[in-house]
């Protein structure tokens, strides 16, 4: 009703006969044309989705300080990716831009350990576990990822399932099968406007190299787990599929 009202639209989210999650696929796939106000109510909605949820863990922190064992806890907020409302042309979650990548990582330490405490570096949701046990002081060895107070600006990050995103020293390489290779100097186009493959072959070079070890590696934590890296193939159901696409997951 909110939406209705504000922007005047009716029976926003579903669109030839597409809703939700669907429809936003479907919008990002141009497979549905894109409407005027559309990118502003998306973004509006997941504003207020955002807000939400601050409110909810300030209310779920304020309890737990009033039940006084604040102090004790080691909590961490984070997400798995962002979303995006046309920056690049599409919708949802679907490409490896920075609207997507970069996301919120709290920690907060028992005792006020490292209160205040701000690391710029470039991080991965996989640097979490091997952080946590580290400062536990429990083994992390042949975990992926690394202690985030090991990261420095040189750190190389990697993202990615369907296309793969490298990032580097202040650059960012996006690697897919299904478009040209890309590449970004975050440092003066934070916005990726401006592809630099061309003019920077050496970087490019360096960046692919890093995502060849990287898959080396996965490819021997696979097989740590008792997997050859063989593909296995799985019947998906009709339905499965469509919904597994309309996430993204499947092209």
């Amino acid at each position: 009703q909110t939406i209705a009202a504000e922007y005047d639209v009716r029976g926003f989210g579903c669109r030839k006969g597409l809703c939700a999650a669907r429809f936003v696929n479907a919008l990002s796939n141009h497979k549905i044309p894109e409407r005027p106000k559309d990118a502003m109510i998306l973004r509006d909605s997941y504003s207020q989705g955002v807000t939400y949820l601050d409110v909810s863990l300030g209310e779920l922190f304020d309890t737990l300080r009033q039940s006084g064992v604040w102090d004790d806890l080691l909590v961490v907020v984070t997400s798995d990716h962002g979303e995006e409302f046309g920056e690049h042309g599409g919708f949802g979650h679907h490409s490896l831009y920075d609207e997507i990548l970069r996301v919120p990582l709290l920690i907060k330490w028992p005792g006020g350990e490292f209160a205040g405490m701000v690391n710029s570096s470039p991080g991965s949701g996989v640097d979490i576990a091997p952080t946590l046990l580290g400062h536990a002081g429990l083994p992390t060895d042949g975990m992926p990822g690394a202690h985030l107070h090991s990261r420095n600006a040189e750190s190389a990050i990697h993202a990615g399932t369907l296309e793969h995103a490298v990032v580097s020293g202040g650059f960012k390489g996006i690697f897919s099968n299904h478009q040209p290779t890309r590449l970004f100097n975050l440092l003066e186009d934070p916005g990726e406007l401006v592809d630099v493959a061309g003019q920077k072959p050496n970087v490019l070079e360096n960046l692919e190299s890093i995502l060849a070890s990287q898959r080396r590696e996965a490819l021997a934590l696979y097989r740590s787990f008792g997997s050859e890296g063989a593909e296995k193939r799985v019947e998906l159901s009709e339905r499965e599929r469509e919904r597994l696409k309309a996430f993204g997951y499947l092209q």
